[in-house]
């Protein structure tokens, strides 16, 4: 994820508070990472196939594909339109069942 706080490159608005509304960018930012990110997963895998890799530390990595899929696919508070959601059952219905 790329993030910009308000009033800063590519974000709307054009004056910050120096931290006191930015806070509340940041911790929305948090708040859809540990609901959506597949980073810390992705930094797993790729690590288990890099002899270069020591160390990953990753915060709340999904362990099982399948139930973050579900998860996904049928939280209404999904940041997944009506579309998307029909292409993700799709595939887990293809290759994950």
């Amino acid at each position: 994820m790329l993030f910009d706080f308000r009033a800063w490159v590519n974000s709307e608005g054009n004056m910050t508070t120096l931290g006191y509304y930015e806070k509340n960018d940041m911790q929305g930012a948090v708040d859809w990472v540990n609901r959506f990110s597949m980073g810390g997963a992705t930094a797993l895998l790729a690590a288990a196939e890099e002899e270069c890799v020591g160390t990953v530390i990753a915060d709340s990595p999904f362990s099982d594909l399948r139930s973050y899929f579900l998860r996904v696919c049928f939280n209404s508070q999904s940041f997944l339109n009506t579309h998307l959601r029909q292409l993700f059952f799709g595939y887990y219905l293809l290759f994950l069942v």
